[in-house]
């Protein structure tokens, strides 16, 4: 802070010859009179300077310039004075790269923040991209099932756990009879419509802890877990049998079909999946043979009839 005082002649009246009171500070200039209470000649009464708040950043570079100016023009003989000046120059400058520096921080943060937000959304979009491709990976694009991929994950996680805890699951395999005959004769967009709806009715009719998948073509998969007897999954599939087997009315076509029904039972058709497979597959084919709504692999390499079809 700069002051330079002269006493006039008058005892009884003392007049101070002020230069503002100057603070240099980072973000401003406090000064103890503005320039509007300081007069042309520098003469103020004493107890007139009052306190004044911090001007702003943005307009201190000016201020600064301005009470320098004033400051050279009032007192160009006082060293003090042209000191002061000089720092509020100097401080104008440095206010002003301040100012200039605050503005491309302020810019580099705002560009950091778009930045973030891009990533994000191409976070977002990569991970829904990556999910709707391993959907598309493990699902059938006609009917929405899980496919084989999707099925060789479930079925080994559902053997683990069975075998964990030394319980049974089912399996059943089962192909629709006379599908390639409506394909034939109403043409592939029958046939696909057909196999929406079957999808659907089997999805609907299995229960909440079991899986249906298309293993290909006409031919769909049932994991059965924590069944308990061969005559509650018989039960279920003569349930998947009634099911499939209700009229369709697809547009103007009335179609009708049933499934060939195998059945595998873990552990005693097979302590794999690639075993369970075959054991069903074989049972699927003999309930084929025998018209039969579905049939049980006995162990022996055979189908056992376990119900005439309707």
């Amino acid at each position: 802070m700069v002051e330079c005082a002269r006493t006039t002649s008058w005892p009884m009246n003392p007049v101070v010859m002020v230069r503002p009171a100057v603070c240099l500070t980072k973000v401003g200039i406090a000064t103890t009179a503005s320039d509007a209470d300081l007069p042309d000649d520098g003469l103020v009464p004493g107890g007139a300077i009052a306190g004044r708040a911090a001007t702003s950043a943005s307009n201190a570079p000016a201020r600064c310039l301005g009470m320098a100016a004033r400051l050279r023009r009032l007192f160009p003989d006082d060293i003090a004075a042209l000191a002061c000046a000089h720092e509020l120059e100097f401080l104008a400058t440095f206010t002003e790269n301040e100012a200039d520096e605050i503005h491309r921080l302020e810019r580099e943060l705002l560009a950091a923040r778009c930045n973030v937000q891009r990533a994000r959304h191409d976070l977002r979009a990569s991970e829904e991209h990556a999910s709707k491709a391993r959907h598309s990976a493990l699902h059938d694009p006609l009917t929405g099932l899980p496919n084989r991929h999707s099925f060789d994950e479930i079925s080994e996680k559902v053997l683990t756990t069975h075998a964990a805890h030394s319980s049974a699951f089912g399996l059943l395999y089962m192909d629709l009879d006379g599908f390639k005959a409506i394909n034939d004769t109403h043409g592939h967009a029958i046939g696909d419509e057909l196999l929406k709806v079957v999808s659907s009715r089997l999805q609907r009719a299995v229960r909440s802890q079991d899986s249906v998948s298309r293993h290909g073509g006409d031919e769909f998969l049932c994991l059965l877990q924590d069944v308990q007897c061969s005559a509650q999954i018989a039960a279920i599939a003569d349930k998947l049998f009634g099911a499939v087997s209700a009229p369709c009315q697809l547009g103007s076509v009335a179609v009708s079909i049933s499934p060939s029904i195998g059945i595998a039972i873990f552990p005693g058709d097979g302590d794999t999946v690639e075993t369970l497979l075959r054991s069903a597959d074989s049972a699927m084919f003999t309930a084929k043979l025998q018209r039969r709504r579905h049939v049980f692999f006995n162990g022996s390499g055979t189908g056992q009839a376990s119900a005439n079809r309707a």
